[in-house]
């Protein structure tokens, strides 16, 4: 007898993405503020809630999208891209954070200062941790 794996409805993912979403916003928000209280470190022009929540919401929901358009075709091929798609982004995004100069958007690049790297490092693990937890649930 073969083995049905139930696609998930849009209503579902969506609801599990948005709330992978919020709390990976809650979670990088109480890091960068405890990170600083604890480190005096503060870079408000680059990290502040807005960025942080902007850049903590963004890559989950993009990531849920995908998981959903993903599951329209095959259900394990999607929780295995979703896996290995998530890995990918994280390396991608939290290895330059080690880099010797950041740069924002219009901005000439400037040397990283001390300390940003544990501010931005610790900011890129809430979003994939949550998105990879919440998000690929079946029914089967």
């Amino acid at each position: 007898m073969a083995t049905y794996v139930f696609k998930p409805s849009f209503g579902s993912v969506a609801v599990r993405t948005l709330l992978a979403a919020v709390a990976a916003v809650v979670v990088n928000n109480i890091y960068s503020v405890a990170y600083t209280a604890l480190t005096g470190f503060a870079l408000p022009e680059v990290i502040n809630p807005v960025s942080v929540s902007l850049f903590s919401a963004a890559p989950v929901i993009i990531g849920g999208l995908v998981y959903y358009i993903a599951s329209r075709f095959s259900v394990p091929v999607a929780q295995w891209g979703l896996v290995i798609g998530t890995i990918i982004v994280f390396v991608m995004f939290a290895f330059p954070s080690f880099a010797d100069t950041i740069q924002t958007p219009g901005s000439p690049a400037m040397p990283a200062p001390e300390g940003f790297a544990g501010l931005s490092f610790g900011l890129h693990f809430a979003g994939p941790i949550f998105l990879l937890w919440l998000v690929p649930r079946s029914r089967s």
